[in-house]
């Protein structure tokens, strides 16, 4: 498919519910724990309601497209990409997640948790639009991601308002990244 080979397609996920006890189905792709994948694009719109550990582990993931994941129902992302590209040791780039509509989202705790650890380059949209006036749950969101590398987020206008639990936001990386200002 547009010069790639396709191992899986998946589609009628957007209603389907996943956590740490209920994994995706891609989660075993090639048949080992995170799949062999490298690569995943949204090529069609997906507006799914949950998008909790959608790519939990994905640890051979170097390049990600998901401006068609349409996000405005989605109250749940939990470790939505914690662990994924864990092995990538060159380049990991997310793209797409800039202009989403993270209005819904309550429940943002380890998104990004070890996202890319261990990768020497690391391209990422801006997010700092992000409205995340709904946000309740934001702990070890940032977590060594892309420790390794240089990136900068500045995350200072951020609407916290609701957010209760903050702990370990942006541990190990806490300079790369100008945090909200917690009012709690």
């Amino acid at each position: 498919y547009k010069g790639k080979v396709v191992s899986e397609v998946y589609q009628g996920i957007e209603e389907d519910i996943y956590d740490a006890n209920t994994k995706e189905p891609w989660i075993w792709a090639g048949g080992v724990w995170g799949g062999d994948i490298t690569t995943v694009i949204a090529e069609d719109v997906i507006q799914p309601k949950s998008t909790a550990y959608w790519f939990f582990s994905m640890d051979n993931v170097a390049y990600m497209d998901l401006t068609k994941l349409d996000m405005s129902q989605v109250e749940d992302m939990i470790s939505m990409f914690s662990g994924t590209g864990i092995y990538v040791t060159d380049t990991f780039t997310l793209k797409g997640i800039g202009q989403w509509d993270t209005s819904n989202i309550r429940l943002m705790g380890t998104s990004f948790r070890n996202m890319a650890m261990n990768a020497t380059t690391l391209i990422l949209d801006d997010i700092s639009g992000w409205d995340t006036s709904s946000a309740e749950d934001m702990y070890y969101m940032f977590v060594r991601m892309g420790q390794n590398c240089s990136w900068h987020l500045d995350l200072s206008s951020w609407n916290v308002n609701k957010t209760t639990r903050y702990d370990g936001f942006s541990l190990s990386v806490e300079s790369k990244i100008d945090e909200p200002h917690w009012v709690h």
